[in-house]
């Protein structure tokens, strides 16, 4: 997106692994294991997981869930998103894609957006979801006021 540009929305919903292939082409990124995160951390992201407005799988159990986490590298191409460490003091910006219920988390701000907007909203979502279509609305909004 340019700041010239003005935002469509985009009526296809991107795939788990486009949004994957996005996030590699974007940023220089490693996935990694979730050793790297603490106990507590892990449980509260279950949790939000199974309570988020992308979630369709009522009832999934913790073993059902599928992450893939990431790790963006120390890199110049990285920097407009490591920015947010000097406020948060974490050792490194994270992106986690649950595949089953679409729960991003991402540390970043500006990189969540980002991939949300990427993500899109679907068509059965846009005439059948008012919650997630006002908060995929709110995330382009966000977006434009922050970083355009």
């Amino acid at each position: 997106m340019n700041a010239g540009e003005g935002y469509r929305i985009p009526f296809r919903k991107s795939t788990d692994q486009e949004l994957v292939q996005w996030l590699l082409r974007k940023v220089d990124a490693e996935q990694i294991e979730w050793n790297v995160f603490s106990s507590q951390f892990v449980e509260r992201l279950y949790f939000n997981a199974a309570h988020a407005i992308t979630n369709r799988v009522p009832g999934l159990k913790p073993e059902d869930f599928c992450f893939a986490a990431y790790r963006l590298l120390d890199s110049a191409r990285n920097m407009v998103y490591r920015q947010t460490l000097a406020e948060t003091h974490e050792e490194f910006v994270y992106f986690i894609l649950e595949r089953k219920t679409g729960y991003l988390l991402c540390n970043s701000p500006r990189l969540f957006l980002e991939a949300m907007i990427k993500r899109g909203i679907g068509p059965e979502e846009y005439e059948n979801d008012p919650a997630f279509l006002t908060y995929y609305l709110d995330c382009v909004e966000n977006y434009r006021m922050q970083y355009l």
